[in-house]
């Protein structure tokens, strides 16, 4: 549950620092753990696309070092729940959902 939450605030920070319908340059998703109040970082995976979607919720898609690429989006029924799929292909959204996340919103 911690990695989830933690991974949760590390999106919440790189769709405030990338921005809303663009794609920075070198953009990446830190994964990492909290050790004595601190976020320790883990790994890193690049950012292919980051979108706003009409709904208001967002679309990233990244790829890992090991070459696994997945989707974050925005759930169709809560823009504050982000879902997980283990793929870029829309298509294979069913097969591929492995859970999804609440966000905190900071304006």
């Amino acid at each position: 549950m911690k990695k989830i939450v933690v991974t949760a605030l590390v999106l919440i920070m790189v769709i405030g620092t990338v921005g809303c319908g663009a794609k920075k340059e070198d953009a990446e998703i830190i994964y990492g753990h909290m050790e004595n109040n601190d976020f320790v970082p883990d790994h890193f995976d690049s950012i292919s696309l980051f979108e706003e979607l009409e709904t208001g919720g967002y679309k990233i898609k990244a790829e890992s070092d090991n070459g696994v690429q997945y989707t974050y989006q925005s759930s169709e029924e809560d823009a504050d729940i982000l879902e997980y799929y283990e793929t870029w292909n829309e298509d294979e959204f069913s097969e591929k959902y492995s859970g999804g996340a609440s966000l905190s919103r900071c304006d």
